[in-house]
């Protein structure tokens, strides 16, 4: 059987590549933190810290930088895929150029949704 790597697995696993995609893994520092990088072709996206629980691909999570890249439909697709595998609490938005927005935690609904989904 072949295994196909997707931009999840390999953000998930910290290092390898998927189509256009690729994550380099920069090490572990002495404080127990790796640092990765994602990639479009050659844009760097975006840059997190995680701490993993032992012997697990999870663990906690902290945005370092990120790239709007070039406003395409594939940025936002995997930027957006990033976030929710990263558990970041924010969104590629394409509406009226590209964007991050910082999506805000909805008492009523128990999650993150977008700012204009909550009553002001």
């Amino acid at each position: 059987m072949i295994s196909v790597a997707t931009i999840a697995s390999i953000i998930r696993k910290g290092r390898g590549c998927a189509h256009a995609w690729r994550v380099e893994h920069n090490g572990i520092v002495p404080d127990g933190w790796e640092t990765c990088e994602l990639w479009h072709y050659s844009t760097r996206m975006l840059v997190w810290r995680i701490r993993r629980h032992q012997g697990s691909d999870y663990g906690y999570t902290e945005l370092v930088d990120y790239s709007l890249g070039w406003g395409s439909v594939s940025d936002q697709n995997g930027m957006n895929i990033a976030f929710r595998v990263l558990n970041l609490p924010h969104r590629y938005n394409r509406a009226g150029g590209a964007s991050i927005v910082d999506l805000v935690f909805s008492e009523e609904l128990g999650y993150f949704v977008h700012p204009s989904a909550v009553a002001a």
